[in-house]
């Protein structure tokens, strides 16, 4: 079906050259033939690949894949995106997908969703390859990434979406196989692209630090800078001790566990970071200059930290699945990797630390805290120990001076980890944290900045738990008050905020920017039905949001697609209970009362004298409950 039938072991060296070229160029190309083809070549029935590998093999297309949602990111298990089967066959599909890498850009997109039978039955996370003209499948805004901007990332609304039979992939309920042998791959991936950013990373610092002399001489010379391109350079001796050896075994069909791929993507992507932190601080104020490259290496290296799992849910499930059954990464310490000591050891540290954070002593007295915190140390050093394997035996096949350097520094490493991992620290209460943070909010207040881009909404989760409503300025005109900007691009007559001003200042922004009939407006009738595409969508969120002083989603028209909808949404946001257009609202009354009592408040003041007007204040703020 096309391609270059490239090894494994050749395409992490791909991964690596193009990562060392441009670490989003690498995610691109990684997206797209592990997350995207993997599962069709994998999975997908013949008519779907015979139609698609050949176009994706000859990079006419690309393939995507989303799985992540608002609420469901390290764990799937809390996926809401739902697949309900059709009477004509197939399913109908709908749900919000997150994050999805090169998605707007793809010509087919795995997504993965909960199928709900006639009776309400939950069948199981499934896979379906969704073209991307099917219709009710929409694109929402690209995402304003921290680093990878090259590659677009955004959202994905499936609306009562339709796939026939052939759209599954592999079986109904076993979609998470299907996603998780991309990704094991794909961690594999990330490891190569690792190794790559970290030889541009150090190539950089010995080309700046052999030209730039300081005080002490030049940098190359500087013990700071020969021990951390010591380390990098024993890390990347590690990642490639590891990833090398397990794409000859995948090469020749060979099982590897899942605790390896772990090891792999964990791995990497922290040394990775590390590396890129460094050639910045090496660079002093040239490393904050972004035409000198380290800015985005740095910017993007980040995203690798998260993809695909955070690095601290992993060695969480790491852990606790070593202390569940060590068998599978006891054996391939001991058979594949020939280190049986390490493996050994690693048993013994994992249950000196189940023992010690069971304690006494622990940080936490909750169980299941304290359970997941020993979970997290195991992983951590059971990564330190596949990784001290992998370079013992690269060591011992190979006579390099290289390797022996770096299985000394990994050795100092390990036992390093261990004690660190051994030392408890002194118990920690989730009240008391909390608590204090809270109280910074008399020092700094609770602020909450304004966004700006195409996708310009603040993530739920980071949002004020009360966030601010707007104050309706009582001496505004009613014309200035009722347009949404200051050149009265629209006019209506209400100054307050009902069920009825809103409608009608929808009413006439539908008039006024599509050249409407006032009469053939309907309230329940979808605002695609006169003619709002995506970009006037934007401009109505942006005017409502002017007018009504809330921050609102630039996408708010398809997610409330008629007037009433919109209308009752926003009656929620402001908090308006009032529908009679001569009644003041009461989010008005609220906020005029309170600014009266100031205003009376202040002018008293001014009156007295300092001590007076001390006093008083005191009284006033004694009688509201606060200080």
């Amino acid at each position: 079906m096309g391609g270059l039938e490239l090894s494994i072991r050749d395409m992490l060296r791909i991964c690596e050259q193009l990562a060392a070229i441009d670490i989003t160029l690498a995610s691109l190309v990684g997206i797209n033939n592990v997350l995207g083809i993997s599962p069709l070549l994998n999975f997908a029935q013949a008519p779907l690949r015979e139609k698609w590998l050949p176009l994706l093999a000859s990079g006419r297309v690309l393939a995507s894949f989303a799985l992540t949602e608002p609420g469901a990111g390290s764990d799937p298990r809390l996926l809401s995106t739902t697949a309900v089967p059709t009477t004509e066959g197939g399913w109908r599909l709908n749900g919000t997908k997150m994050w999805s890498g090169s998605a707007s850009w793809a010509g087919i997109i795995n997504v993965f969703a909960k199928v709900i039978d006639e009776s309400g039955t939950v069948q199981g996370i499934t896979a379906f390859a969704i073209e991307e003209d099917t219709p009710g499948l929409r694109q929402g805004p690209e995402a304003l990434t921290m680093g990878v901007r090259a590659m677009v990332q955004n959202s994905i609304f499936l609306e009562d979406v339709h796939v026939g039979p052939t759209a599954l992939l592999g079986k109904v309920g076993e979609g998470m196989a299907v996603a998780q042998e991309a990704m094991m791959f794909g961690r594999l991936g990330l490891a190569a692209i690792s190794a790559g950013g970290m030889k541009r990373c150090a190539q950089l610092m010995v080309r700046y630090a052999s030209r730039r002399t300081v005080s002490t001489g030049r940098l190359l010379e500087n013990p700071v800078t020969l021990t951390r391109l010591n380390a990098l350079t024993t890390r990347v001796s590690a990642i490639k001790s590891l990833i090398n050896p397990m794409a000859t075994w995948l090469d020749q069909g060979e099982q590897i566990p899942v605790e390896a791929y772990i090891a792999c993507k964990t791995s990497g992507p922290e040394f990775l970071w590390r590396a890129a932190d460094d050639l910045v601080q090496l660079l002093g104020g040239r490393g904050y200059i972004e035409t000198n490259i380290a800015p985005q290496i740095l910017r993007d290296a980040r995203l690798l930290r998260i993809f695909e799992g955070p690095t601290e849910t992993l060695n969480m499930f790491l852990g606790s699945k070593f202390l569940r059954d060590s068998e599978p990464l006891n054996h391939f310490l001991k058979t594949r990797l020939k280190a049986p000591e390490v493996a050994d050891r690693l048993l013994t540290i994992a249950q000196q630390i189940e023992k010690e954070y069971s304690g006494p002593k622990a940080p936490f007295t909750h169980s299941v805290t304290t359970r997941q915190l020993i979970h997290v140390r195991i992983g951590e050093v059971a990564t330190t120990a596949i990784l001290l394997a992998a370079i013992q035996k690269a060591s011992q096949e190979q006579s390099s001076d290289d390797l022996q350097r770096a299985n000394k520094h990994f050795e100092s490493y390990f036992n390093q980890q261990i004690s660190e991992a051994l030392s408890l620290k002194p118990e920690i209460h989730q009240q008391d944290c909390e608590r204090e943070i809270q109280n910074y909010t008399v020092s700094i207040e609770d602020i909450e900045q304004p966004l700006h881009g195409e996708d310009s909404t603040l993530d739920p989760f980071l949002k004020q738990k009360d966030h601010p409503k707007p104050i309706l300025d009582p001496s505004k005109s009613k014309a200035t008050s009722s347009s949404p900007r200051s050149d009265s691009k629209v006019n209506v007559v209400s100054t307050e905020y009902t069920k009825t001003s809103i409608q009608e200042w929808i009413t006439q922004w539908l008039i006024k920017e599509l050249k409407l009939n006032g009469q053939r407006i309907n309230p329940e009738q979808p605002f695609s039905s006169y003619g709002i595409d995506s970009v006037t969508a934007v401009s109505l969120s942006g005017d409502l949001q002017q007018w009504t002083g809330l921050s609102l989603d630039p996408n708010l028209v398809y997610d409330f697609p008629t007037m009433s909808a919109l209308t009752k949404y926003l009656l929620q946001e402001l908090q308006v209970t009032s529908v009679d257009p001569n009644e003041t609202s009461p989010v008005y009354q609220e906020r005029s009362s309170s600014i009266d009592e100031l205003d009376a408040m202040v002018s008293e003041l001014e009156q007295l004298s300092d001590l007076e007007a001390e006093d008083i204040l005191k009284k006033k703020l004694a009688d509201r409950g606060g200080d």
